[in-house]
């Protein structure tokens, strides 16, 4: 079946998207500095100790979640850095603290937002109730689906959404008042086609929804790259209208891009 998508062109991953950054924190004394970070999927963040017994462990001071996105790092004369790359599925805001005795009460803790890469292309999906609005987001591998929480307790799973049956593949993240946003970047490799996702808590009453992976090189948006696309590549050969490769500009690149998926329908 065909389905007709929504971005007339559309760039790759590297399109104007910054490389992986490594972020600094240091720990000082009962501290860690800077105390908030904002950072991308893709980037990891690197915890340098000066002194003392530490660690790092994700949850709200001073409580460590039931379910960490990183299981507790420690930062000690044996382990003096820590590092943590951040995941291509992971909450917009990752909180930490250092266990250990009473240093989280002294007030070591910190935060890290994680915010989509500087260029890419971000689909924001809505929970509201027991749905998720809109309901099907179409995306190109190295887009950004971020899912926003309104109330409840929900998760974002990807899975069989027929059968409420969880794939262990992409995301199954949750999302509730204590992590109430989940981005997931769309991977390179993955193939054309339909997504399926649902809350694990409200699947049978509806709660799903779909991530439509586009194309590349789908140019006028009918679910195939064919001779349509073709014609429209040539006609913008030289200028960006075309430019699928991102370096904003149509051309061989392009033209193989086109030609690497002629005749790739989505299921």
């Amino acid at each position: 079946m065909r389905l007709f998508l929504t971005a007339l062109c559309a760039a790759t991953l590297t399109s104007g998207i910054a490389s992986a950054e490594v972020h600094i924190v240091n720990q000082q004394g009962f501290g860690f500095v800077p105390q908030n970070i904002t950072v991308s999927p893709g980037d990891t963040v690197r915890w340098i100790r000066n002194s003392g017994t530490h660690d790092v462990t994700n949850g709200l001071p001073c409580n460590e979640f039931n379910d960490p996105i990183f299981q507790t790092l420690p930062l000690n004369s044996s382990n003096p850095v820590a590092e943590w790359q951040v995941p291509d599925a992971v909450y917009g805001e990752v909180p930490y603290f250092c266990s250990i005795a009473s240093h989280c009460e002294s007030g070591m803790f910190g935060s890290i937002t994680v915010v989509p890469a500087k260029g890419v292309t971000i689909h924001e999906v809505e929970q509201q109730g027991i749905t998720f609005e809109p309901a099907s987001v179409f995306a190109l591998p190295g887009d950004v689906i971020r899912w926003n929480w309104n109330n409840g307790g929900h998760s974002v799973t990807s899975g069989n959404n027929q059968t409420c049956t969880e794939d262990n593949k992409y995301f199954n993240l949750l999302l509730d008042d204590q992590h109430q946003s989940v981005l997931w970047v769309v991977p390179d490799d993955i193939e054309a086609g339909i997504l399926p996702y649902f809350c694990i808590y409200h699947c049978e009453g509806g709660h799903i929804g779909d991530v439509i992976i586009a194309i590349q090189g789908d140019l006028n948006n009918d679910g195939i790259v064919d001779g349509a696309d073709l014609t429209l590549c040539l006609g913008c050969w030289g200028k960006p209208c075309a430019d699928i490769s991102g370096d904003l500009t149509t051309d061989g690149q392009d033209l193989s891009i086109i030609l690497g998926n002629w005749s790739v329908d989505i299921p």
